[in-house]
């Protein structure tokens, strides 16, 4: 990186070939980092060994899901903005923030940003079930089912190194029928979605 002294006109940097080669690297590498950490959490089902592989341990929520994303359009409203994600060449989502955390966060087309999402805000519906709905929903195979006394943890995985978990009560797992290997739809409402940045 190359500085320029501040002054009447002012400062800045300007970023040399070197430093873009690095600055790809590091992204190679947190997105390799996010496929290891995506297949400890289909195998294991444990969020505790997560953190020492990616870049979760920068970063303490009870967001059970942390989808790597790409900004791809931003349309703006008085007081909220929709944001449309790619969370792979075929998977896309909607979230609604308000225009001031547009701002704060600095968003643009081609930033890339992480979605989070709460398990317990994630519906499911077997793949061709949805019906009509407001909710934005994403298909994939279900990869584990782990079930407690009430509740049932099932994780869909999406391909493209992602996956997202589900809370559901385990007789709603066990009415829906849900099996490793069955598609399965996710539903998620664009309002349930934050988003953060490095």
């Amino acid at each position: 990186m190359l500085g320029r002294t501040g002054g009447r006109s002012g400062g800045g940097a300007l970023l040399t070939d070197e430093g873009r080669r690095f600055l790809r690297a590091v992204q190679l590498i947190r997105r390799e980092l996010h496929r290891m950490a995506h297949t400890v959490s289909i195998e294991l089902g444990s969020d505790v060994v997560i953190p020492a592989l990616s870049w979760r341990h920068l970063m303490r929520t009870s967001a059970r899901n942390m989808l790597l994303c790409k900004v791809v359009k931003i349309t703006s409203g008085a007081v909220n903005a929709e944001v449309l994600l790619d969370v792979s060449d075929t998977i896309q989502l909607v979230a609604i923030i308000t225009e001031g955390s547009v701002k704060n966060l600095e968003l643009a087309p081609g930033k890339e940003v992480f979605a989070l999402i709460k398990s317990s805000f994630v519906l499911l519906a077997p793949a061709g079930e949805v019906g009509r709905t407001s909710a934005r929903n994403v298909t994939g195979a279900v990869a584990r089912r782990e079930d407690g006394a009430v509740n049932s943890e099932i994780i869909l995985d999406l391909g493209s190194g992602k996956s997202i978990a589900a809370i559901v009560t385990k007789e709603s797992a066990n009415s829906l029928n849900f099996k490793v290997g069955d598609q399965a739809s996710a539903l998620i409402k664009a309002s349930h979605i934050i988003l953060a940045i490095d």
